[in-house]
């Protein structure tokens, strides 16, 4: 894997590959054979190929890919390339400048090179699987009553809100949708998640899991405690309706032989 790397640096570097005659009494490079380097190029680049090739057939696509970022590097510096050049001839103590349109040429010629080899191993690499994204509907689940229930539910528990709020509940339970402002039920709010873990374990709530119910309690409901409006709390919810922590004492609804009835706990006070 190294060696190739190493050709391919060798190959493309500045002109330690090139040989120049130079004439010493015009002290001037001669015989440039532009042709002949364009053939060395060709015949070292074809090599490489050869070696790519093998590279593919022992399915080392690793290397392949590291052997396309080297290239992509040296194109990248060759692009950048400060022209003109001076030889020290050490012998004969004098120097010799290459011009500048000598080395474009034979950068330019490289850097053809370069994208041959580039593009030869793109052609022997599978695609780049690109993730594909499909358009995936997101469906908003909301609690919805339904009919036969939704009149029976209403009545049990409107009288626990405002007058006010009333006919926004009705709207709210029948559709799902939140409420504009939460609704106040005047009561432990033991009671009212009690209500709705009944309605969905027995189907009368329908159109989402339980998880869902649980946020739009939270949404659309507070209670009373103390005098005081508290908001419902994710976590006594949750165990309110999905794991039974906290069974209501004071129950609003049963559901016996598949129909919904009010529970009726006449209030009594103990007297000593």
């Amino acid at each position: 894997m190294e060696q190739i790397i190493e050709k391919i640096q060798t190959l493309f570097s500045d002109f330690s590959n090139f040989q120049f005659q130079i004439d010493l009494e015009s002290k001037e490079i001669v015989n440039y054979d532009f042709d002949e380097i364009n053939l060395s190029l060709f015949e070292a680049t074809r090599d490489i190929e050869n070696e790519l090739q093998k590279l593919y057939l022992l399915g080392n696509d690793l290397t392949l890919n590291r052997v396309k970022d080297e290239l992509k590097r040296i194109d990248s510096i060759l692009k950048q390339a400060d022209f003109g050049y001076n030889i020290h001839v050490e012998k004969q103590n004098f120097n010799v400048k290459i011009e500048p349109d000598i080395s474009v040429s034979i950068n330019n010629l490289k850097l053809d090179y370069i994208q041959k080899l580039i593009v030869f191993i793109e052609t022997l690499l599978p695609p780049p699987q690109t993730e594909t994204k499909t358009e995936q509907e997101t469906i908003e689940l909301k609690p919805v009553l339904k009919p036969e229930a939704l009149q029976i539910v209403f009545d049990i528990i409107k009288d626990f809100f405002s007058p006010e709020h009333q006919t926004e509940l009705k709207q709210v339970i029948e559709t799902g949708n939140k409420a504009g402002k939460k609704l106040l039920f005047k009561g432990n709010g033991n009671r009212l998640t009690d209500t709705f873990k009944k309605l969905i374990e027995h189907d009368f709530i329908t159109g989402c899991q339980k998880q869902d119910l649980i946020n739009w309690i939270i949404s659309n409901f507070t209670f009373t405690q103390q005098n005081k409006v508290k908001a419902f709390v994710y976590d006594t919810v949750e165990k309110t309706i999905s794991r039974n922590y906290y069974p209501c004492k004071s129950p609003l609804i049963e559901i016996k032989n598949g129909q919904i009835q009010r529970t009726e706990q006449p209030r009594t006070k103990k007297y000593q």
